[in-house]
């Protein structure tokens, strides 16, 4: 809007890149699966950004804070392992394969507070066990029948200044069918 005179203040325009994640789950013989729910999380204790279901070509799309140079994925396709799943930030579709054969992993650790923490990692994404619990609707809070085979690591965290503090950690591999323990303890012995 000009004044009278025909001058204007200066506006700035800003002008914002939004990214966005397109993945495709499919299963091994390249199928697009279904309906399949998938949750977006930051990695931050508590923060679920939101979940949806692939479409009828198995597609999904989240858009992702514009800083992000990758996003953290929940998968769970019913009949398939439940996946933790690091996809880069790209313009291409990214295809998310599901496996039938997955592993139980088990934890064990301090009962969560501010001071200490517990995350389960595969990868460069880790959530909280009692949200993983929440979505994979495990009776055991502490048990996971039937997550991907793969590298995991659990650990505690705590916030200082604001800032996550990385404390003790376990890690282990997942095989085929197989089982993982994963126990941590708070420095001096506390579970």
């Amino acid at each position: 809007t000009l004044s009278k005179d025909g001058y204007a203040d200066p506006v700035r325009l800003v002008m914002k890149r939004t990214s966005r994640i397109t993945m495709r789950v499919q299963s091994r013989s390249g199928a697009g699966l279904v309906g399949v729910p998938i949750a977006i999380f930051s990695g931050a204790p508590g923060q679920l950004n939101f979940t949806k279901s692939t479409d009828a070509d198995g597609r999904a799309t989240f858009e992702i804070s514009p800083s992000s140079e990758y996003g953290c994925f929940l998968v769970l396709a019913p009949g398939y392992a439940a996946m933790i799943a690091g996809l880069p930030v790209t313009m291409e579709e990214q295809a998310v394969e599901v496996n039938q054969a997955g592993g139980s992993i088990a934890l064990e650790y301090p009962p969560p507070s501010a001071s200490a923490y517990p995350m389960l990692g595969q990868g460069g994404c880790r959530l909280m066990p009692a949200m993983l619990a929440g979505f994979s609707r495990s009776r055991d809070k502490n048990l996971f029948p039937n997550m991907t085979p793969g590298d995991y690591a659990l650990c505690l965290f705590s916030e200082v200044n604001g800032a996550n503090i990385q404390g003790p950690c376990k890690s282990g591999s997942l095989a085929p069918y197989g089982n993982l323990k994963l126990a941590v303890e708070l420095p001096g012995g506390g579970k």
